[in-house]
């Protein structure tokens, strides 16, 4: 059963007198325990439909149109108290700098159990006690000292654990990693992917993990979705998707981890250009007219496999 399920997402940007579409009318949902992988280039969209989903989008971003549901629920339609209910505590973000969101004048523990006393019924030590165990699950070496330290007095590592630390003690049923180990070194990436992923299957959390590394969501996910251009072009479980990519995009995607590797013409299109039909075809060695008269529709090319192409018997 869908616990989070995105519905026809379009999110527009408001630039000068023009509203520019970003998010072209996605597709996408999560089953309990799930983990799925959205990969794609930088600027494709990927952060934007992480951010809508808990509605903390940019001031001039709005929401077009769209379904946005957590447990049949729709995000889009709650009033600001019941969405306080939702995020931290259902919905919990693991954003890519964790120095961004956490307060540097508060410490460590000061903001978890901000959320503690915030989302659930206890408070003051029986909270702080919740606060500790979450740091000690995360590795957090030394955790009733560090509940004491500020943001700057721990490595970007540690700050990224402290931050998964608030979404276990919220009991959090929904994790969204946005690109979580950007600004670490690779040592790090490795030990926070893998307290990630056994965090989420320990806890039965539903993950949603948001990168451009394939070896990531190989590793991690069971079902990927590829976004180019601000649309999903194509979604299949993890280790199908590898084995039978069927849309050019992730062909050449997934070229990149090969010797054989596939040389794309040109560069993603900027939010402002214009592209009739679809978005991949100035790229696309497989195109022909009707890829540049008609935008194709995600559809079933196998079990549980979707892809928008109208010439994936050529690619496959």
């Amino acid at each position: 059963m869908s616990l989070l399920e995105i519905k026809n997402l379009k999110v527009a940007f408001s630039v000068d007198k023009y509203s520019l579409e970003a998010i072209h009318g996605i597709d996408l949902s999560i089953n309990e325990g799930e983990s799925l992988g959205l990969v794609g280039e930088s600027g494709c969209g990927k952060s934007i439909t992480a951010l809508s989903v808990l509605r903390l989008l940019p001031p001039n971003a709005v929401i077009n149109s769209g379904e946005i549901f957590f447990n049949k629920k729709d995000i889009l339609k709650m009033n600001n108290n019941d969405l306080r209910k939702i995020r931290g505590k259902k919905i919990a973000l693991i954003p890519q700098d964790p120095m961004t969101s956490l307060n540097p004048l508060y410490t460590i523990g000061e903001q978890i159990l901000e959320a503690v006393e915030l989302h659930s019924e206890y408070k003051g030590e029986k909270a702080k006690e919740i606060v500790i165990n979450a740091l000690k699950e995360v590795q957090i070496p030394d955790a009733a000292e560090k509940y004491n330290a500020y943001p700057h007095q721990l490595s970007g590592g540690m700050r990224q654990r402290a931050i998964i630390a608030m979404a276990l003690s919220c009991n959090s049923e929904v994790l969204i990693a946005d690109e979580p180990t950007t600004a670490l070194d690779v040592t790090v990436q490795a030990q926070i992917l893998k307290l990630i992923k056994t965090i989420q299957e320990k806890h039965k959390m539903s993950l949603l993990l948001i990168t451009h590394d394939l070896c990531v969501v190989y590793n991690t996910c069971d079902r990927i979705a590829v976004m180019y251009s601000g649309s999903i072009v194509e979604e299949a479980p993890t280790k199908e998707l590898f084995s039978n990519p069927r849309h050019p995009y992730t062909k050449a995607l997934l070229s990149s981890l090969t010797n054989d590797r596939i040389i794309l013409k040109g560069q993603p299109p900027a939010i402002t250009e214009i592209i009739d039909g679809c978005k991949f075809n100035p790229r696309c060695n497989f195109c022909t007219d009707i890829c540049t008269e008609k935008i194709p529709e995600l559809v079933s090319v196998g079990d549980n496999h979707q892809i928008s192409c109208f010439n994936s018997l050529e690619i496959s």
